[in-house]
Parts: C-alpha cells; structure tokens; sequence
C-alpha cells in the first residue's frame, strides 16, 4: 500500500502501567500492519511496564515525565504532589488538561484505549481527528472510572464509535446512560489475544521450582483484586489438611499490606508474592488459576489462561462469566469467601476434575469469543 493510503492514528491511554489494557495496548502497537497503518502514541504519564515495549518506530508524547530517573528523592516526591494535584484539576477542569497535551497535526483516527483523562483529552480535540473511538475496559457500575459519570455521559457524544471488550460493559454503560440506546455506533470489540505467543512464551523453561499443587491469582496488588479474600481461603483450605501454594503474580500499592495479612494467618511460607514478571510460564506450570475480583472489565489473564488450558476458578463477575460462558469452561462461583474456598477445594482435590476442565479448554481452543490474532482489530479500523 502506497504510503499515502496508511492511515493515521493516535491511541491515547492514561499510561502503560502493568494492567490487562495496557498489555493488550502493547501488543497492538507491536503488531499492527505498518503498511496499513501509521501510528502515534499520547499518554498521560510517562511512565509503566510497558513502555520499554513501545516499538521504535512509533513516536511518544506525553504531559507528565516519569520520576524513576530523577536524581533527588524529594525532587521525585514534590513532582509526584504536582502531578496528582494536576490530574485532580483535570477532572473538575478537562479544558486545562486539553491546554497542556499540546496535540497538534492532524489524524485520520483517534482512540481513546481504557476510560480515563485521556477520554475527555481525546473529545476535546476531536477537530484534529477524521474519526474518534472511545475503548471503554470495565463495566461502568461496578467499576469507578478515573473519568467522572458526568463528563463521560457529556464526552461520549463526541466520539465517532464507542467499543466495548465485553456485553457486560456494554450493558453497564447503556444502563447508566440509557439516552445512548439509540446510537447504532455502539459495537462490542473484545481484546485480541496473541495465542501463538502465549504458547510459545509459556513454554519457555525459567526454572520454575514447584513442589506442590500450585493455584496461581495474577492482576495488580490493589482491593479491586480481593486477594485479601485468597489469602483467607487459602487458609482455611491449609487448616483443612488441603496442602498447596498460592503464588501471586503482580505489584500494586496493596502489597505491604497483603504480605502483613499473609504474616498474621501464618501461610507466609506457602504463599508467595512474587511481583511483576512474563506471566505465561507461571501460568503453565501452575494447575488451577483463580480470580477472586469484585468486578472487571474482560480480564486479558483469564484469556491467556484460557489458552493454555489453565483448569479456572473465577467470581462470577462481569468478564470472566462471558469468557468461561456461564461455567461451560471453569469454575464461576458467587463473591464470597465461602463460594471461592468450595470451588478451589472442588479442583485441588480432584485431579481428574482438573484434566477434564484443561481438555475442555484445548480442544476448544479457536471458538472463544475474542480473536485470537490481530487481524480483525485492523480491518475494524480500516472500515471507520
């Protein structure tokens, strides 16, 4: 395709921390077709996991700079006071946040990629943009959003397409705003999952050590995960004479806090935090993967566990409940302790049950509802 028909596109997103959007966002920027597209990235903040992933040829801007590289602790502390006041001024006052992105130059296409400043930064500056899509991640009543009800409802009307990773968020949204029922650019557009690169990461040997039954819990250390609530199961399945591990994968500002808890029930040394790492490998080797949120979007690691024929345990929640559709491939059990401590113990005792739920999931590996490669996400766009 001759260089004149690319299109070209800015995604937006708020920053590229360690999260499922920001991982799947990762992967889009990897591998969109370069033929078809040219593409620009905007964050809000500098800063994330995934930045160093950012291919080379896709130019970066953003508002805030990261404060790993300041050479002064306090320098770093009084610019993180600045930066979290700033963005609380962009809430009650987005036409400032529009001020300091400074976007210039024109696009065929913006996306705003996960519901936060970047949404209303991208409507504010919808006239530098030929088509705009909102991405929204997270079913809007249960999830709180760092973009205000209000301004979302208001923000919306300037975007040529909402998309939605799941039926749930797209309920969710239409439910607190039931004005939009009558748009018809309203469209449900899963994650692309790489399941070749899944497999072929997961298979990887990183000398893994496990010595038991391992039940793995992947997501970032913050209460919207509830591993508080794992860690009591584990527990009481421990009381039980149930001998296993927990490994918990991720890093977040509960961690202090969960390793303490893990401390006072005594199972420090059967449950390990093991921070923020390439979750595939871990993932293969353990046998049962558990979700223990209090709600989601459409969680990018059910997915990756669901192609490696991972044997799952998950709250019944928006997201997963679509992904295992209704329990035809894991376990999805009410929001509660006692619901999770049942169906971990249902699968920890039972390997035969463990098997026929992994056989499930590879022979069916291909008919999940989210593609599988990138290719339906470039004709989508290509069609706006």
């Amino acid at each position: 395709m001759s260089e004149s028909k690319r299109r070209k596109i800015l995604f937006m997103i708020d920053s590229l921390e360690g999260g499922g959007a920001e991982r799947i966002l990762s992967h889009l920027l990897r591998d969109l077709n370069r033929d078809l597209f040219e593409i620009d990235l905007f964050l809000i903040i500098r800063e994330g996991i995934y930045l160093a992933s950012v291919p080379n040829d896709i130019p970066v801007r953003s508002i805030f700079r990261s404060t790993k590289n300041f050479h002064s602790k306090y320098v770093a502390y009084l610019y993180r006071f600045y930066r979290r006041g700033m963005l609380e001024m962009f809430k009650l006052f987005p036409p400032i946040l529009s001020a300091m992105s400074r976007i210039s130059g024109q696009y065929d296409l913006g996306i705003s990629f996960c519901e936060g400043h970047n949404t209303p930064l991208l409507a504010l500056k919808s006239a530098r943009f030929a088509q705009t899509v909102a991405w929204l991640h997270v079913d809007l009543r249960t999830h709180k959003a760092m973009i205000r009800p209000g301004d979302l409802r208001k923000y919306a009307r300037n975007f040529d397409r909402l998309f939605f990773v799941s039926e749930g968020a797209k309920e969710g949204f239409l439910e607190l705003f039931p004005e939009y029922k009558a748009n018809h650019n309203l469209e449900v557009v899963p994650n692309p999952i790489d399941s070749q690169m899944i497999l072929s990461e997961a298979a990887q040997d990183i000398g893994i050590v496990k010595n038991k039954t391992t039940v793995l819990a992947i997501g970032r250390l913050t209460i919207q995960k509830r591993f508080d609530k794992l860690l009591n199961v584990h527990k009481r399945l421990i009381d039980k004479g149930i001998d296993h591990e927990v490994w918990i994968l991720g890093e977040g500002l509960d961690r202090r806090k969960l390793e303490d808890q893990a401390r006072s029930l005594g199972i420090e040394s059967s449950c390990r935090f093991l921070g923020f790492r390439n979750p595939y490998a871990y993932l293969q080797a353990a046998d049962v993967f558990v979700m223990t949120s209090d709600y989601e979007g459409l969680p990018v690691v059910v997915c990756e566990a669901m192609i490696l024929g991972k044997p799952i345990v998950s709250t019944a929640v928006t997201g997963p409940k679509e992904l295992l559709e209704g329990g035809k491939y894991g376990r999805l059990v009410a929001n509660n302790e006692e619901a999770i401590e049942a169906g971990l113990q249902e699968l920890l005792e039972n390997q035969e049950i463990r098997e026929a739920l992994s056989q499930q999931l590879i022979h069916n590996r291909g008919r999940f509802i989210f593609p599988t490669d990138v290719n339906d996400i470039e004709k989508r766009l290509m069609a706006l």
